[in-house]
């Protein structure tokens, strides 16, 4: 955990881009089990109040139609993540990377593009980009 506290005892973010990406790569199997299970209440926590996404088919979402619309997944069995990289700027990170479902024994790849900003002391995400892998 971060110890650079400043006066008001928020955490600021780390500097050190491998830290960064071991929290954020835990914040994206919460994330996708939160998705499986329509965790609302992790999802809220996990989707900053401005978040904006593309899903698989295009479509732009905000946090509030994700969690209205969002469904219990009960056909993906596992999942991986590969190739993850994290760009830092300060406050933001973009995390990069291959997320790889096994969906009844059918393997989905999807490349995705995810980004984050540090506010009260936690990253959240503000947007997610998913692209099919043919």
């Amino acid at each position: 955990s971060n110890t650079n506290e400043s006066l008001l005892g928020t955490t600021a973010p780390s500097t050190d881009e491998a830290a960064v990406l071991a929290d954020l790569t835990e914040l994206e199997h919460e994330w996708t089990v939160a998705n499986i299970n329509a965790d609302k209440t992790a999802l809220d926590r996990i989707l900053a109040d401005d978040y904006a996404g593309t899903t698989i088919d295009g479509q732009t979402q905000g946090k509030a139609e994700y969690l209205r619309t969002i469904e219990r997944d009960t056909v993906t069995q596992k999942w991986e993540f590969e190739n993850l990289k994290v760009d830092l700027l300060g406050d933001r990170a973009t995390l990069t990377g291959l997320v790889r479902f096994q969906i009844e024994n059918k393997p989905r790849e999807f490349h995705f593009v995810d980004k984050f900003v540090w506010r009260d002391g936690r990253w959240q995400a503000t947007g997610s980009v998913v692209t099919p892998v043919d």
